[in-house]
């Protein structure tokens, strides 16, 4: 045991996709935790299409999952927030150009262009696989050579989703050789025309390998409350990401090719998506997974799969005989402020991977050449975890608040303390727009905004039978807020507000 140290668990911080690249395919299939109820290989075959959950569930690691059980050469893992930028969604949006009636597609909401983006990125990176899925034949050229005619950049930028377009026309570069002047010239094309193209060569492409498989992955699918019209073009945009994904697979499916397109949205994305869309809620209701780990909460804490993932990073970075799980928890813990390790880890959180991944990076932090955590280790880790916890609660606030109504509401909170009743918070409100004009602006009633701290989990009820008991949170599926009951921060928010 005394040549491992905390540091080989390598903790490197709370993303998924820095972990894959941090690790090959084959350690991060041990370290991942394979939960029945995610059903990923309903993924696999397509049954399933769409994950949500709330940020930190693990919906980029199941992706990462896949990614590491087909090969990279079989994914494309598109990072809508990063790899897509903000002017060019906003492009999209201005532009908003629709399938029309005539087309054999259900185009309901739907922004024909995502389509149109999954083609090209599909032919693109099957032009340069070993094994394609196409043969390369003059259609396949045509539609590639449709698609350089019809973008202002390479057809290989994923930023650039959209064709160059104006007023529903595609500009359209015509090569100098078409033209007597010798010059590129563009000429403007309707774009139902363009589209109808595009479809048709894609259909009569020949499939060489009917049994490759590929995987469209579209992940980090979020909402900024910036402002109110910039915030409901962006829904608009997603729910026609979810429209072209739908179509895209049925274009798929026709064609009886296995390429699967999905996406991860969190749970404050899918709720404003779908909040006004009777037909995408029959779409999620038989092809979505929600992410949810609160069903553990109150399981066996040796059979909760967060224990379970805490034991497979020992397993799989110590070489140590650790086939006893207690040994890990006996060998490499101490009794945590006079409780039991596991039991503490998990108060720390709110019961989701990324928080066990973000308390170990801060607390190993503190000690790397030590084998076992410790209290010293613990204690002085506490202050950046719930800074860090903190940064999370801000990332699902920004979806229904403005920057500066978030630091009046951490303002808010810090003035309350760790246990506070509904009369304080108002008393605490009224006083603080007596010395700050912010509050006089800041119109949400209490019992609202209370609720949507409830629900992100950053406040919950204290237990008033048993203090020796859990206190009631949202994600220990305690669903309504008891506005008659006192109001505790979670813990691990308390050195942040402290």
């Amino acid at each position: 045991m005394s040549d491992f140290k905390l540091m080989d668990l390598y903790f490197n911080g709370v993303d998924a996709e820095n972990e894959y690249e941090v690790f090959t395919p084959n350690i991060y299939k041990d370290i991942f935790l394979k939960v029945e109820a995610f059903r990923i290989n309903d993924f696999l075959i397509g049954n399933k299409r769409y994950l949500y959950g709330d940020k930190g569930t693990g919906k980029t690691a199941i992706f990462k999952y896949i990614q590491s059980i087909t090969g990279e050469e079989n994914t494309l893992l598109i990072r809508y927030d990063r790899d897509i930028n903000r002017d060019e969604k906003r492009k999209i949006k201005e532009k908003n150009i629709k399938i029309n009636s005539n087309s054999n597609i259900d185009n309901r909401n739907m922004d024909s262009g995502w389509i149109v983006f999954f083609i090209k990125q599909l032919l693109v990176l099957d032009k340069n696989r070993k094994n394609p899925i196409f043969k390369h034949d003059q259609i396949f050229e045509k539609i590639l050579e449709i698609l350089d005619n019809s973008y202002s950049v390479l057809r290989d930028n994923i930023e650039n989703i959209f064709p160059d377009n104006r007023r529903n026309n595609i500009i359209y570069k015509i090569a100098k050789a078409q033209l007597d002047n010798g010059k590129d010239d563009k000429i403007s094309i309707d774009f139902n025309i363009y589209f109808t193209q595009i479809l048709g060569l894609f259909s009569s492409l020949k499939i060489i390998n009917k049994k490759e498989k590929f995987y469209i992955m579209i992940d980090e699918l979020e909402l900024l409350k910036d402002n109110s019209k910039q915030f409901q073009n962006d829904v608009r945009l997603l729910t026609s990401l979810i429209w072209g994904i739908e179509n895209f697979n049925k274009i798929c499916k026709e064609k009886k090719l296995e390429i699967y397109t999905m996406t991860a949205l969190r749970t404050e994305v899918y709720d404003e998506v779908f909040s006004d869309g009777k037909e995408l809620n029959k779409v999620f209701s038989h092809a979505a997974i929600e992410i949810d780990w609160r069903k553990y909460s109150t399981a066996d804490i040796n059979k909760n799969p967060l224990i379970q993932l805490i034991e497979n990073r020992f397993k799989t970075f110590n070489n140590n005989d650790l086939r006893n799980n207690e040994n890990i928890w006996i060998n490499h813990f101490e009794p945590i402020n006079g409780e039991d390790p596991k039991k503490y880890i998990l108060k720390q959180t709110w019961y989701k991977p990324r928080d066990i991944v973000r308390w170990f990076t801060c607390v190993i932090k503190k000690g790397k050449e030590s084998n076992r955590i410790t209290n010293e280790m613990v204690n002085n880790a506490k202050s950046n975890y719930s800074i860090e916890c903190w940064n999370e609660v801000v990332q699902s606030l920004r979806v229904k608040f403005k920057k500066d109504e978030i630091e009046i509401i951490a303002l808010l909170l810090r003035h309350c303390g760790r246990t506070f009743s509904l009369q304080y918070f108002k008393e605490k409100r009224e006083y603080l727009a007596t010395i700050d004009n912010r509050f006089t602006k800041f119109v949400i009633k209490n019992n609202v905004l209370l609720e949507i701290l409830y629900k992100l989990n950053v406040i919950g009820n204290v237990n008033p039978y048993n203090e020796y008991e859990d206190d009631y949170f949202y994600y220990r599926d305690k669903k309504i807020l008891n506005f008659e009951l006192n109001f505790k921060l979670h813990t691990c928010l308390i050195h942040f507000f402290k």
